[in-house]
């Protein structure tokens, strides 16, 4: 994605001297400005912040539109609202260290946005129409972190001017210390000091919470922190919270890799969780508890950021670094399908995204048992259940088994979603799509201008949901709005991911004679790569937790088929009651207890069959209301819903916790956390 701006007519435009721009006094202004910041201009919007967090001299943002983020905070919501023909520059400042030469290329002011590093898709992307352009030089003694922001992708020549202009505008003090001072000069690194306390993680790693959580050092003799949103070292304090016995663990794994390669540059660690867990935000969909965390692969150029492909890796660095971790218990560790690196399939598994850093995560440990564990608390679950008649989307708390709110929704809602602290409802007649929050119950807001949309599913990652229109034939991608529609074929109906968030299969119809595959390698763009026989009229889909093999559910007959996922062929069939019929895999993140089961409805049996998936073998038969053909799953906790009855029937470790009628039909049901 990164390139360099190579283009003659940008560099005649841009470069000093050259074109129609007139030269500003720029020069001494920045040198001997006692201020960091962009002088004022008319037709431009600044906001200053000399004491931004993590900024030595300060941070910066100049916009042609309001500035709608606190001053010196990354322009997040700024971009959010950026037009087409709106720009956005953001500058950080950070005292230059030791390590800053390789990190920043030495420059004088000004900065030449021709010289920039662009990059049209970028992680915290919060408008996809928004490309980056990244300065990383190092000037007046400072290491500065310049963006511009462009509201579309291809900027013409006159915005591409505009924003050289107020670069020229930036101000930078002169940093007398650093600049008449060594690298030699500069004080060791301390010994991360660490304010150790018991705590407690609660939840799933994904569905979580976390109570009296440590929080990591920025940086140490061994590590250097890293945030993936703002791109530079160290990460946010806030996002640096775990469990004390994860904390320990990654400050022993990283002393023992010092010592073992006393020579390697030092270890750039990612996000922990938040101060006291939850929804971290749209980057992850897990680390909620405390026990995941983020580390980069060391680099072959020792540079101390985050690598921007595999290509830039140390394999044997990395794979040492796995293996200590490994040997520590890690529970799960996910690598990026480039990497090559390799450990017991069980526990190291690829996943897409994950080129750049190895996503590790423990287990509870001895202060959380199992049962804390794997259930959150009783007062915290719910079952949200569309109730299409009435319009209404319905929240039952679990544990007092009493509505706690009857939701205004558009006509017709059908289908319901939840997933990393945020519900989807889709509202077939209405053509609309609602996002909900589970914990305050509120409408977060409302999609329109869909034909007849009827199922939204959540890629992997938790940042993107798909919605397929059958009236169209179309797949939505939704990243806050719907940022592109593609033709996948009429009657888009059930869809499932792949775990690895590579692949999309799509059964066009209820009763569907074909199934669409998409690639989804790059979520935000999916294109559509082929079609699969189902060898019948197939109904529903879902990919095993392996992402090795496809279960295909039916309209028309008894039974499933199972499809190599691979080949697209059918290797299996396995009784699963009167059609029609829907499947859904536990989820189990790791955990040993759950992750075994499919569990297949057939709501014209009134029944649920529990099949160990990797023996294929049915496991028992749990017996639910009529009409009860769509269900959820959480860690071993079922729900299904009645269409005919309105009834809602939850059920854990094989016992019936809650049947209860809740409307006078019940189309869709999900589990969340409230």
């Amino acid at each position: 994605m990164l390139r360099i701006l190579t283009s003659v007519a940008l560099a005649a435009l841009l470069l000093p001297g050259c074109g129609d721009r007139t030269e500003q006094p720029h020069g001494h202004a920045s040198v001997g400005s006692s201020s960091f910041g962009f002088r004022p201009a008319a037709g431009w919007n600044t906001a200053t912040d000399a004491a931004a967090p993590g900024c030595a001299a300060g941070a910066a943002t100049a916009a042609t539109v309001p500035v709608a983020d606190r001053p010196g905070d990354f322009p997040e919501e700024t971009m959010k609202r950026l037009p087409p023909e709106g720009i956005v520059v953001w500058a950080c400042s950070y005292v230059a260290g030791p390590n800053g030469a390789s990190n920043f290329s030495p420059a004088t002011l000004p900065l030449h946005l021709s010289e920039a590093d662009v990059q049209a898709a970028w992680e915290g992307q919060p408008n996809p129409d928004v490309p980056q352009y990244v300065l990383w030089r190092s000037a007046n003694g400072y290491d500065l972190d310049v963006r511009v922001f462009f509201g579309t992708e291809h900027p013409p020549a006159q915005r591409l001017a505009e924003a050289q202009t107020e670069l020229d505008r930036l101000e930078v003090p002169l940093d007398t210390e650093t600049t008449t001072g060594s690298a030699a000069d500069s004080p060791p690194r301390a010994v991360p000091q660490v304010h150790w306390r018991h705590s407690l993680s609660l939840g799933r790693p994904y569905d979580g919470s976390l109570v009296r959580g440590v929080r990591f050092p920025a940086e140490g003799r061994t590590f250097f922190t890293w945030d993936p949103i703002l791109l530079h070292s160290p990460d946010r304090p806030w996002r640096r919270y775990g469990n004390d016995r994860l904390v320990r663990i990654v400050l022993r794994v990283l002393a023992g890799y010092a010592h073992a390669h006393p020579d390697a540059p030092r270890v750039g660690i990612g996000d922990f969780s938040r101060p006291h867990g939850g929804y971290f935000g749209p980057k992850h969909a897990s680390h909620q508890n405390g026990l995941d965390v983020d580390v980069y692969y060391p680099r072959l150029d020792r540079r101390e950021r985050a690598p921007r492909s595999a290509a830039q890796i140390d394999r044997r660095l990395a794979q040492d670094l796995l293996g200590r971790f490994l040997h520590e218990g890690a529970v799960k560790i996910f690598v990026g399908p480039n990497t090559h690196l390799a450990g017991p399939p069980r526990i190291v598994q690829v996943l897409g995204h994950h080129d750049n850093h190895m996503h590790v995560r423990i287990a509870p440990g001895t202060r959380t048992t199992p049962a804390a564990y794997t259930a959150p608390l009783p007062s915290e679950r719910i079952a949200l259940v569309t109730a299409e008649r009435e319009n209404r989307l319905i929240a039952v708390d679990l544990r007092s088994r009493r509505v706690l709110r009857r939701l205004r929704m558009p006509d017709d809602p059908q289908n319901v979603e939840a997933y990393a602290g945020e519900a989807v409802v889709v509202s077939t007649r209405a053509g609309a799509v609602t996002f909900v929050d589970p914990k305050t119950l509120k409408v977060r807001r409302i999609l329109h201008g869909f034909g007849a949309p009827h199922i939204a599913a959540f890629a992997p990652g938790g940042d993107y949901v798909y919605v397929s229109d059958d009236e169209r034939g179309q797949l939505a991608v939704v990243l806050g709005r719907v940022i592109r529609r593609i033709f996948v074929g009429y009657g888009a109906h059930h869809m499932s991911f792949s775990p690895d968030q590579r692949r999309l299969w799509v059964a066009l119809g209820e009763r569907a004679r074909s199934i669409a595959v998409v690639d989804t390698r790059n979520v935000a763009r999916p294109r559509l790569v082929g079609h699969v026989d189902p060898r019948g009229l197939a109904h529903d889909l879902a990919f095993t937790p392996d992402g090795h093999y496809v279960w295909v559910t039916y309209d028309d007959r008894s039974y499933l088929r199972v499809f190599d996922a691979r080949t697209q062929r059918p290797v299996a069939t396995l009784f699963a009651g009167s059609a029609p019929a829907h499947v859904r895999f536990d989820d189990a993140s790791g955990l040993s207890l759950f992750g075994r089961y499919a569990y297949v409805t057939s709501g014209n049996s009134s029944a649920v069959r529990i099949f160990d998936w990797r023996a294929r073998r049915l496991v028992r038969t749990i017996r639910t209301a009529p009409g009860s053909y769509n269900l959820s799953i959480d860690r071993g906790l079922l729900a299904t819903s009645s269409l005919t009855d309105g009834i809602v029937t939850v059920v854990s470790g094989g016992r019936r916790i809650l049947s209860e009628r809740v409307a006078p039909a019940a189309r869709d049901v999900a589990l969340a956390v409230h």
